[in-house]
């Protein structure tokens, strides 16, 4: 098994979660965008994309997070796990920069 699956794994459990309970229309395209993006997490992390990709990757994140507001316990779950992924694949080595914490 890669090394990297048990990282990416329970943020996109937590984005389908979030985009199969969500009461708020209007943050189900916002879900299934950043569903999107983590496959292409994927994609980069199984063809050994490189540490600049990853880092292109969460810049990218970070900016549709950082201007789109997600709604209730659905979107603080998707920030929150977004956070956590994103230090665990510093800690783990999968990009540049060091974790922050």
């Amino acid at each position: 098994m890669s090394t990297w699956l048990p990282l990416v794994v329970p943020y996109i459990r937590v984005l389908a979660d979030a985009l199969d309970t969500t009461s708020h229309a209007s943050d189900r395209p916002q879900y299934e965008a950043h569903l999107a993006q983590s496959a292409r997490l994927v994609e980069i992390l199984a063809s050994g994309g490189g540490k600049d990709s990853v880092d292109r990757w969460i810049a990218g994140e970070e900016h549709r997070y950082g201007w789109t507001y997600l709604s209730a316990s659905q979107g603080d779950a998707a920030s929150s796990a977004f956070v956590e992924l994103v230090d665990a694949l510093r800690r783990e080595g999968y990009s540049a920069r060091p974790p922050e914490r």
